[in-house]
């Protein structure tokens, strides 16, 4: 019985080494992009998904995320029962040396990061340090290694809304977690230089136990209810939920274009394999006088 497929793979680099090396480059690419425009809601089930198993709560206020909350509730959510820790957060979306440049950069208290997002494995002695250098700051290794910043280092971000740049030391590095391109700084900071303090983009509340979750999200918005910033109290799985939800749109158009482009490989790869077709009509009809069936024809045809 003959051998197809080394005979196949022979002919195939014979005939014509650039047709062969250019489909394979155009499969090759068709492959690249279908799963680089699948991976995309991969992901965002992923975030949301990991934040099902946390026991986190993301309280802000409840007619705009940028409207604000005033930092004054941090010591009323404190003392709830079943509150483990509390967290102020303030969005600075800086920019590194061009808008391209952008990732997630935030003010945050620098006291208990390590016991509101455990998954960091953020070290106490980290910690200290940030708490007592003012103009610190904690990266993730992704964002250090992006721009090849090291430990120690100066680096300056700039707001792309209002005329502020801040310059940050970096101090240490989070090696794990979930997004390892955030760029955390302190808070206090921040505030100093908008020369507005007192307010903050939202505050995060670690509970003692997922279970208590839901209660503690109760009383927090039954204790703002009626105030001039309301608050809207959610588990982080439903914050991420609805944060994620606003990309979806744009991730449906990079899918759209991603199979638009696949599709338009794949029909210049079929038209590669008609062209291989008709060159070969009268090698076809001698295989099939040697006895060749279709189907053994075919495949060291399409090969």
């Amino acid at each position: 019985m003959l051998r197809l497929l080394p005979f196949a793979i022979t002919d195939l680099w014979r005939r014509n080494r650039r047709r062969t090396f250019l489909t394979v480059l155009a499969m090759a690419a068709a492959t690249v992009v279908f799963s680089a425009t699948t991976v995309i809601p991969y992901v965002m089930n992923v975030i949301v998904d990991n934040a099902d198993r946390s026991p986190r709560l993301a309280v802000t206020n409840r007619a705009a995320m940028n409207r604000g909350l005033p930092e004054s509730y941090y010591w009323k959510i404190a003392r709830v029962p079943g509150v483990l820790a509390v967290n102020r957060m303030s969005w600075f979306g800086g920019i590194y040396d061009d808008p391209k440049h952008q990732f997630p950069s935030m003010g945050i208290d620098a006291d208990n990061p390590d016991q509101i997002w455990p998954e960091y494995a953020i070290n106490h002695e980290l910690v200290v340090r940030f708490k007592n250098t003012r103009d610190s700051a904690i990266v993730g290794t992704a964002t250090m290694r992006r721009f090849g910043w090291r430990t120690g280092e100066l680096v300056s971000l700039r707001n792309p809304v209002i005329p502020l740049t801040l310059t940050f030391r970096i101090i240490g590095t989070i090696n794990q977690g979930p997004d390892l391109t955030i760029f955390l700084f302190h808070r206090d900071y921040l505030e100093e230089a908008l020369h507005r303090p007192g307010l903050v983009s939202m505050l995060w509340v670690r509970c003692a136990t997922l279970d208590d979750a839901s209660r503690i999200a109760a009383v927090i918005d039954e204790m703002f209810r009626n105030s001039s910033a309301e608050t809207r109290t959610e588990t982080e799985k439903a914050f991420m939920a609805q944060m994620v939800s606003n990309y979806r749109p744009l991730a449906r158009i990079v899918q759209g274009i991603g199979l638009a482009a696949v599709l338009a490989i794949a029909l210049a790869v079929l038209n590669a394999a008609s062209m291989s077709v008709r060159e070969r009509t009268h090698e076809i009809a001698v295989l099939k006088s040697l006895g060749f069936t279709a189907a053994q024809i075919l495949w060291g045809l399409a090969v």
